[in-house]
Order: C-alpha cells, then sequence, then structure tokens
C-alpha cells in the first residue's frame, strides 16, 4: 500500500505542477491597447521602409536609363531619357533653384554659361518619375 500512495502522490504532485503552469499563463496580463498600437505603428514602418526601397530600385533603374553629359560640363549639358521628359531643374549645394526648363521631349540642351564651377543637382521629372543627379561644372 505504501506504493500505491507514493505513486498517487507521485501524480497528485504532478498534476498541482500542471494546474500551476496554467494558472500562470492565465495570470498573464493580455497585451494593452498602447502596446497593440505600437505593434501596428511598427508594421506601418515596415511596409513604409520596403515601399521605399521598391520605389528606390526603380529610380536606380530610371538612372541609368537617364544620361547627363557631359559631365563635368562647361557651358551644354545634354539630357537624354527613355520617357518624356517633364521638369528639368538645376540646383546649387544650398538647393536653390538656378535654371528650370520644361522640354516636353525626350532630349534637350541645358545652357550653363551662366554658371559658376562647381556641384549642382539637376532634378528630372519624366514619366517614369523624379530623379536628381549630381554633375559639375567647370569653367
Amino acid at each position: 500500500m505504501q506504493r500505491s500512495k507514493d505513486s498517487s502522490s507521485r501524480h497528485s504532485s504532478h498534476r498541482t505542477d500542471s494546474n500551476s503552469k496554467n494558472r500562470h499563463s492565465r495570470d498573464k496580463p493580455r497585451h494593452s491597447d498602447s502596446e497593440e498600437e505600437d505593434r501596428t505603428n511598427q508594421q506601418e514602418l515596415l511596409n513604409q521602409k520596403r515601399q521605399r526601397r521598391s520605389s528606390n530600385s526603380s529610380e536606380e533603374n530610371n538612372s541609368e536609363e537617364i544620361s547627363l553629359f557631359p559631365n563635368p560640363a562647361k557651358d551644354v549639358l545634354k539630357v537624354h531619357s527613355p520617357g518624356i521628359i517633364f521638369n528639368i531643374s538645376i540646383l546649387n549645394i544650398l538647393g536653390s533653384v538656378e535654371l528650370e526648363s520644361i522640354p516636353n521631349a525626350t532630349s534637350c540642351n541645358l545652357d550653363l554659361s551662366g554658371f559658376d564651377s562647381g556641384i549642382y543637382f539637376v532634378r528630372i521629372q519624366t514619366s517614369n518619375g523624379t530623379l536628381t543627379k549630381k554633375i559639375q561644372v567647370q569653367k
């Protein structure tokens, strides 16, 4: 009989452990609204990052297709794109617009004769999107 008591006591202690595990899992607090909101915000940020990556890759493809030459440029910058160029802006290093053109064509020549030597950014709006490239003007 001693054995059966030991055996039953083992089972009962095992049951107690199992019950205590269940009790602990029930005692855990549920996620609050703010934690769920944080998770939602994190998911939105991840989605935005994915969108940026995909738009960056299309921008890189667009970048390879649009050509600016010569670079460094002296008096004229030639721009060629497979898509229609709606707008071109040349900005100085501080971001001020130095020249703006609306070619509505696939290529154009920009007059840089009045530009000082330095680094400029060419912002090109095409049917494929907007792209910014760096150029150097040397006099």
